[in-house]
């Protein structure tokens, strides 16, 4: 396991929760705004107006996937799932308890769930990368 990008996805996390998105690889501000439930107040992504998910922020830091790079690939087959598991160095099985909340330890999942800022996720998300790492990837 990629420990020190992954925690390094942990704290770009933390440093701007709300280019945090766990609905997207990697999405524009326009795009985030439209997939916010109503529980959520509309809110303006900061700095490149550009969000993403564990897995999208793991493809950012690693120099694997930049806004450019999406437009490029358009047509082309790119996973992101499957390239963001590729650079932490975790199996397929990992990937899912990572990269998706229902893979996540209930109490996590639940937490996530409930959280109603950006912060308050991102707190989550950075709890749950840290256990992934305690349990080297095994919950």
């Amino acid at each position: 396991m990629n420990t020190e990008l992954l925690l390094k996805v942990k704290q770009k996390i933390l440093d701007e929760p709300k280019q945090f998105i766990m609905a997207e690889w990697f999405a524009k501000e326009w795009n985030i705004n439209e997939q916010l439930s109503n529980l959520e107040p509309q809110r303006v992504v900061p700095n490149c107006k550009t969000a993403a998910c564990i897995a999208g922020w793991t493809l950012c830091i690693s120099e694997q996937l930049t806004p450019d790079i999406i437009s490029r690939r358009k047509g082309e087959i790119f996973s992101p799932f499957l390239k963001a598991r590729q650079e932490l160095d975790i199996s397929l099985e990992q990937a899912d308890r990572l990269f998706y909340t229902n893979g996540w330890p209930h109490i996590l999942n639940f937490k996530y769930s409930n959280a109603y800022t950006p912060e308050e996720r991102a707190n989550v998300a950075a709890e749950r990368i840290d256990h992934f790492i305690k349990t080297n990837g095994e919950e």
